[in-house]
């Protein structure tokens, strides 16, 4: 079942074993990071009845770039109607997932009092982040060294996963 295993982890097996039915070898990927967040992102069914379809949806989820991303949302809202909030949450987070991947962000895990993120070990960050991380207020963010070197972003009062990862990002990576 999706639900317990989540969309990434689901996807991934079932690219697996479409590969494997085609008698081809089972390719590794360079896949977005991996995110363990407590959120609602999905199709429902009642939105989307046909389960075939969701797959092939959450197939294109993940795999689209931002354009993609776009005319998927469009796609969903001229076939099923105005998008639920979970599908609208879906769609937001295949997009962060998409920035914090260009951002060197390799996972990111939800805890209690906040997020924990590792980058890639072969990312280098931009010595203003590295500086800004650095002189943070520990209550709020922790830099942890190590490899692969990661950080601690702890939450604002009704705060969720999704919306600290964004305001980290927003905040460590300005445009």
């Amino acid at each position: 079942d999706m639900a317990a295993v989540g969309i990434e982890t689901y996807s991934k097996l079932l690219n697996e074993e479409i590969q494997k039915q085609q008698g081809e070898a089972v390719e590794e990927t360079d896949e977005g990071p991996l995110f363990e967040l407590s959120v609602s992102a999905y199709l429902p069914d009642d939105y989307m009845p046909v389960e075939s379809e969701r797959v092939l949806m959450y197939k294109r989820v993940l795999s689209a770039s931002a354009p993609e991303l776009l005319k998927i949302k469009e796609e969903l809202i001229d076939r099923c109607g105005p998008l639920p909030a979970p599908a609208t949450l879906l769609l937001d987070t295949a997009a962060l997932r998409l920035i914090a991947k260009e951002r060197g962000i390799s996972e990111v895990h939800e805890e209690p009092e906040g997020i924990l993120m590792y980058f890639r070990s072969t990312f280098k960050l931009p010595e203003a982040t590295f500086q800004k991380l650095v002189a943070a207020p520990q209550t709020e963010i922790q830099l942890i060294p190590g490899t692969p070197p990661g950080a601690r972003v702890f939450f604002k009062p009704n705060e969720d996963g999704l919306n600290a990862l964004g305001r980290f990002m927003r905040w460590a990576f300005p445009k």
